[in-house]
């Protein structure tokens, strides 16, 4: 009993260092073992699906109702797209201690690449609602124009007449 404890506290810190849970970022270039390698790799991914996340919520927020429910749609299916393409490199390497770290390698790249995606949608969006708002600045202008138009024109022919 005493021996499997001693065992797994001896076991315990192997492979913690470089990938670890710490505050600071990973330094992923120095890792040595391939336990440390997966974390990397596991970690990278979450930093990924965080950035695709964020950016995925700034975009729902702009769409009107039809373009929210067709991206919803859209990154579902885009879910399933990227779970099923990585879920080969799972098969190939499965049982290999080296299959998360292809796993997650898969998984990072296409997140990053639908995360730019969806920074191009978030641009294209943006510049939609900054021209509906100048236009409609425009158009608030030129009716104001046309009322003081209006009350010049008023103005003259009252004086005028007077």
């Amino acid at each position: 009993m005493y021996s499997r404890l001693l065992l797994l506290l001896c076991l315990l810190p192997i492979g913690f260092n470089a990938c670890a849970q710490h505050k600071e970022k990973p330094d992923y270039d120095n890792v040595q073992t391939q336990v440390e390698m997966n974390r990397c790799a596991a970690q990278k991914h979450k930093e990924a699906d965080e950035d695709l996340n964020r950016v995925y919520r700034e975009v729902i927020i702009r769409l009107d109702t039809d373009a929210k429910a067709l991206l919803i749609k859209a990154q579902k299916s885009w879910l399933v797209v990227r779970d099923n393409h990585c879920g080969l490199y799972e098969q190939f390497y499965e049982g290999g201690s080296i299959m998360p770290l292809m796993l997650y390698t898969c998984k990072t790249e296409l997140t990053e690449n639908r995360t730019k995606e969806l920074e191009t949608i978030l641009k294209e969006v943006s510049s939609q609602l900054l021209a509906k708002y100048n236009e409609k600045a425009l158009l608030t202008r030129r009716a104001f124009s046309l009322i003081d138009f209006v009350d010049l024109y008023m103005f003259i022919l009252v004086h005028t007449w007077v």
